[in-house]
This record gives C-alpha cells, structure tokens and sequence, in this order.
C-alpha cells in the first residue's frame, strides 16, 4: 500500500555517503544510460541499498519494516511520455537549465509513471516525493492523485 505521494523540492547530495546521511536510499551518483534498465526495474542498486538498510537494522535489533522508505523523483505527467518530456524540458529551461543533476526522472502519463514506480512499492518504498522545479506543473499536480489510485488498486 502506498502512503502518499509529496510534492516539493529536495537537496541532492554530492555521494553516496552524504546521500544516506540525508535519508536518500534512491541516490545514484553514476549516469545511468536508459539502455540499462527498463521503466519498469527499480535503479541499479536500489535492492542493495535495501540490504544495507536491513544489515544495520539487524546490527541494533531493529525491524526494517518499521522504517518508513522513501523514494523521489522528477515527476512530469501527461497524455504520453513525448508531451511530458516537452513540458519537463520548458520547466528545466524556466530555471536555466537542461538537467536537473543526476535525477532520473518519471515521464509520461500517469499509468507510464505508475508502472515505472510499482518495482519500489514491491521493494516496500511507501512514499513518493514528487521533485518539481519552479514554476511548478499544475497539469503534473491535479493529475499526481490518479497515480496513486493505479498504485493502490
């Protein structure tokens, strides 16, 4: 069951490191070209993180199912994953730029980016942050809920 997905904006951290110091079990610090996985696989290295996360629990006796895991990204939604690309680049270009760091980012329509978040939930991840650049996406926002409803059916 998914709990919620938050919108906002959050650091990105500059290692692996600093990224879980700041909670950020998602974080890759290597590009990852788009040939290596599918929408539809969590990012390399997500499950091993997870291990990590369950070894330290284990260290001090901790039940990993009482952390609550979450999970973020650019999230851009509309009828297909080319208009949603459009609009995530005009947001990009508002804020003087072409990228937003490392951010792999969710593209598409909203059963496109239920998919591409369902490999977390089976991993356990039950929070969504949804990392917007200003000016933020009203379409992305009043179309976020029907995501969740394809999550939680």
């Amino acid at each position: 069951m998914l709990a919620g997905i938050i919108t906002g904006s959050v650091p990105v951290p500059n290692s692996v490191l600093e990224a879980i110091k700041m909670g950020l079990w998602d974080f890759e610090p290597a590009d990852v070209e788009t040939d290596e996985f599918t929408s539809t696989e969590a990012i390399p290295g997500s499950r091993e993180k997870l291990d990590i996360l369950s070894e330290h629990c284990s260290d001090v006796g901790r039940d990993p199912a009482t952390i609550e895991k979450t999970i973020s990204f650019p999230i851009v939604l509309r009828d297909d994953a080319a208009d949603a690309t459009a609009a995530y680049m005009a947001l990009l270009a508002a804020n003087g730029t072409d990228e937003m760091g490392d951010a792999y980012s969710l593209r598409g329509s909203p059963i496109e980016v239920a998919d591409a978040i369902r490999p977390y939930q089976e991993m356990g991840f039950g929070t969504v942050i949804s990392r917007m650049p200003a000016p933020y996406d009203p379409e992305t926002i009043d179309r976020m809920a029907s995501v969740g409803e394809l999550l939680a059916g």
